[in-house]
């Protein structure tokens, strides 16, 4: 709470937003757990700020987390190095979320793979876009899609320059170097609903 004291990420203004309190999503951890009711901290802008949006609140979403999505960037790469890097079968790929699946909920079909797959090309387009991770986008500039994705892998692994980075602080580095709240910059994996077309 306390980055929001100085600026408000709705209107810029100093002292701005106030608590206003929590709502609950699902939430699929790294390691397959699922919670039901994951609480969100939720802010309400006061418009003290130069700048007169009418959306007056917003969500601190822990970095981890993807925006409209119950699994986590940790599942997700998880569940594509199974696929993509180990070279698992989808079926072996659904019976492996099926062993961790105690409540349920979790993915169980292709569709969501393919979803995930999504979110990874997606965020590796961005970050051609921005223009911050030259050595990286030398890294994925490839055609295969598959040859790009192992690429990514391996960076994030640190096989490239020893540099291990993880998912989840990956993006969430991505996020502020873009300018993070102050100039409402996009997230790395996943797309919140005021970047939507």
């Amino acid at each position: 709470m306390e980055p929001f004291k100085s600026y408000c990420p709705v209107c810029g203004g100093e002292d701005c937003p106030t608590y206003l309190g929590f709502y609950c999503r699902q939430v699929v951890d790294e390691k397959g757990t699922y919670y039901e009711s994951y609480r969100i901290l939720r802010f309400k802008c006061n418009r003290k700020g130069k700048k007169k949006p009418r959306h007056r609140t917003f969500s601190l979403l822990p970095f981890g987390l993807i925006p409209y999505s119950k699994y986590s960037t940790g599942f997700i790469m998880k569940i594509l190095r199974l696929w993509l890097l180990q070279s698992k079968s989808i079926k072996e790929v659904i019976d492996y979320i099926s062993e961790l699946d105690k409540s349920g909920v979790l993915c169980t079909g292709p569709v969501s793979l393919y979803s995930f797959l999504a979110y990874i090309l997606n965020g590796i387009e961005k970050l051609f876009v921005c223009g911050h991770y030259r050595r990286l986008c030398s890294l994925l500039n490839s055609y295969d899609r598959k040859t790009m994705i192992k690429n990514f892998f391996c960076y994030l692994e640190g096989k490239f320059d020893g540099k291990a980075r993880d998912p989840c602080v990956f993006g969430y580095n991505f996020y502020r170097r873009c300018g993070g709240y102050r100039k409402n910059s996009h997230f790395l994996f996943g797309t919140p609903s005021q970047f939507r077309s």
